[in-house]
């Protein structure tokens, strides 16, 4: 619904504006604030060495085949970061593909559509200090280095730690202030934990989960560590199926490297769960290298500690490493070739080393 101010419709009683042309106006204006993007992500999975360990054809039915993973399109109206006032907008993304199952965000709890939410949230900035941003609806989490979205990680298969140890989305209250241009700090509050939207149940009825992110960058004058940075997380929680409270600590330090075009990383991920005290860990470095202009070697090492929790169904401790090419070959296109190795210390010799293959070729629109 549009409104007019009495100017608009003063104008109009006495025939000098037709309020036709102002509609229209009204609609193109909020056209022009309203963006539209997504992407579309298609793979060739090959598994030279299969163990048991095979859960890396994330949608099913991908291993040693073609395989589309999603098409995501957002919608939105951003809200300015440099904006004064009161200001309101939204973003909407949805996911479709066989992927969309993997999300989790099926309010029916089923998990098994080949479509989803991924997120769906009203922005908002209110003018207090230097500006405060809520989100409230469908969002990200505020914890971990991989997201969802394989476009904008490093790698196309995802982390130990995003598959087995992180939340991904949220239902609830997001408020994020930059204390300084150097530090950030984000808190949530949402029904659960996991992704399911307006998940709640008996074990999780009236136990909201709470959370925290802090966000660290070193200043131009730290030399060559000017662009290092620190993110700090803390998400205490219960999910739909969990009568214990989960609480996930994170911790990731990004160094630029003395050597050109070379940076890393350490991460840390753990989660407690309380009155159990079996806690899981992943320990993990990366390193990205720049090649060229257009291509780009990332490495990533894990050492994944389970708590005997059955993180990974086994009681298994593992290691992997993913090394990933990228070349980008045309424009808005992201293409990858990756190797992955994983070994899982306790399983038997049939089941503890799996290798993939992975061929990714990502459109951005």
């Amino acid at each position: 619904t549009m409104t007019m101010n009495k100017w608009t419709v003063g104008l109009a009683a006495a025939g000098l504006l037709s309020l036709t042309s102002v509609a229209q106006a009204q609609v193109a204006t909020k056209l022009a604030t309203t963006s539209l993007s997504g992407y579309v992500s298609t793979t060739y999975q090959w598994q030279p060495a299969a163990g048991g360990y095979t859960t890396w054809a994330n949608g099913g039915g991908k291993i040693d085949n073609f395989g589309l993973d999603v098409v995501s399109l957002s919608i939105g109206s951003p809200v300015s970061a440099t904006a004064t006032g009161w200001q309101a907008g939204y973003n909407v993304q949805l996911w479709a593909g066989p992927d969309a199952g993997d999300l989790a965000t099926d309010s029916t709890g089923t998990n098994d559509n080949d479509f989803a939410i991924k997120q769906a949230y009203v922005a908002m900035r209110a003018p207090l200090g230097k500006g405060l941003n809520l989100a409230v609806g469908v969002f990200n989490t505020i914890l971990g280095r991989d997201d969802a979205d394989r476009n904008v990680n490093n790698h196309y298969s995802h982390s130990l730690a995003w598959q087995y140890l992180e939340p991904s989305q949220h239902t609830g209250l997001k408020a994020s202030y930059q204390l300084h241009e150097l530090v950030g700090v984000t808190a949530l509050v949402a029904n659960t934990r996991d992704a399911k939207i307006n998940g709640d149940d008996s074990s999780t009825s009236d136990r909201q989960t709470l959370g925290l992110a802090l966000s660290l960058k070193a200043p131009a004058s730290a030399g060559f560590l000017k662009d290092a940075t620190v993110d700090a997380a803390y998400i205490s929680g219960f999910t739909g199926s969990d009568t214990l409270s989960l609480k996930s600590y994170y911790v990731n330090v990004s160094i630029p490297t003395p050597i050109k075009n070379l940076t890393a990383a350490v991460s840390l991920d753990v989660v407690s769960r309380t009155g159990n005290g079996n806690d899981d860990s992943v320990l993990g470095l990366h390193a990205k290298y720049k090649l060229s202009d257009k291509a780009s070697l990332a490495l990533r090492f894990e050492n994944l500690q389970d708590g005997a929790s059955a993180t990974l169904g086994t009681n298994s401790n593992a290691k992997d490493v993913t090394a990933t090419l990228q070349y980008d070959l045309f424009a808005n296109v992201i293409s990858r070739l990756e190797y992955r190795r994983t070994h899982l210390d306790g399983a038997s010799a049939a089941n503890r080393t799996s290798e993939s293959v992975f061929a990714n070729l990502i459109y951005q629109f």
